[in-house]
């Protein structure tokens, strides 16, 4: 079955300009791409049954119901069920089911453009169950939404104390330079070599960005020993360019790019600032140091080597390594607790 013998379409309407609007202000809402608001509001509605919003450009296959007075502007489709499938059907069912149908065309390589055409002739199986049926799945899908939304704010939560600056009671400024070499990878580095040279169990090699922890990749050991730039187990690497000063604490050796910066603690501090404990540091003062608020900012090494880090000190003027395992095990609990709300996250299934 197509999606066109289920529904029938209500095409875009081209006259919706903010000047049109502007010049017909009302109180019924013109509904555009932007579904999570009206585009405008105006002084007369084209339509007033319940309907699917598509949204065909950009945010492609997003879905929308509306039931009140409306119009439809431009960049989305109206689905009006047919009569043959009124009684049939729960709206929002629908919704859902074909929600996430758009949502994996587009993973599978659609290019963000759901045409009327193209939706006309999807391919839309769904499984015959009563209304009462359908009706529990939404009340169940509501449910998983609502607890997903709190896992996210408390996740997103979680990053923000990551995010605080830590008070210590005595400190003493180092610069970054004073307590670790810098570099940067290895040009080598393309997407072309990790294919050829890809290892499921091998090394893994890091990127400046920050998807996945920036990592681009796995190859095999004998790719890895040919390179002379070879990162270490318990070194910190961290992006130079893009979402600029976000630092990784590494727990395995590594290939890293040209883009890619590496932070080894000097020998003299080997034994008295912990790798982990510096990347924690890092990440709640690198933003004040990178060229740019934007996400198209730069922190190269000319810029991190001056980040100045507080390390605590003990009463004697020494630094305390016992206080940054007693700070690295707090971090370290509130990291498993975002680790286990991600697994929540991944068995629940809407």
């Amino acid at each position: 079955m197509k999606i066109k013998d289920i529904f029938d379409f209500i095409s875009e309407n081209h006259k919706y300009t903010e000047e049109y609007i502007y010049k017909n202000q009302g109180t019924y809402p013109v509904y555009s791409a932007t579904l999570d608001k009206p585009y405008g509001y105006c002084n007369d509605y084209e339509y007033d049954f319940p309907i699917l919003l598509v949204v065909n450009y950009g945010d492609a296959g997003k879905i929308r119901i509306v039931k009140e007075k409306y119009s439809i502007g431009r960049n989305i489709t109206g689905l009006k069920l047919k009569e043959t499938f009124k009684d049939s059907y729960n709206l929002e069912y629908l919704r859902i089911k074909l929600e996430n149908l758009f949502l994996s065309l587009k993973s599978k390589g659609n290019m963000g453009v759901f045409s009327q055409k193209f939706l006309k002739n999807i391919d839309f199986e769904i499984e015959k169950i009563s209304k009462e049926l359908q009706d529990e799945y939404v009340k169940k899908y509501k449910i998983i939404k609502e607890l997903k939304e709190k896992i996210y704010k408390l996740q997103n939560y979680i990053d923000e104390i990551f995010s605080f600056t830590l008070k210590l009671d005595k400190i003493k400024f180092f610069y970054v330079n004073d307590i670790a070499l810098l570099n940067k990878g290895s040009n080598k580095i393309s997407e072309k070599m990790i294919y050829e040279n890809y290892d499921n169990n091998g090394i893994p090699v890091f990127s400046s960005a920050t998807l996945n922890d920036g990592l681009m990749g796995k190859v095999s050991y004998e790719c890895y020993k040919n390179f002379h730039k070879k990162g270490n187990k318990k070194e910190l690497t961290w992006v130079t360019n893009g979402y600029a000063g976000k630092v990784f604490y590494r727990d395995t050796d590594f290939l890293y790019t040209e883009k890619c910066g590496r932070i080894v603690i000097r020998n003299e501090y080997i034994e008295k600032i912990l790798p982990k404990f510096l990347c924690y540091i890092l990440n709640q003062i690198t933003y004040s140091y990178k060229t740019s608020e934007s996400n198209n900012g730069k922190l190269d090494i000319i810029h991190m080597e001056n980040v100045l880090v507080p390390i605590p000190i003990n009463s004697n003027d020494e630094i305390d390594i016992d206080i940054q395992k007693k700070i690295i095990k707090k971090y370290e609990k509130l990291e498993f607790l975002k680790e286990k709300l991600t697994s929540i996250l991944k068995e629940i299934d809407l």
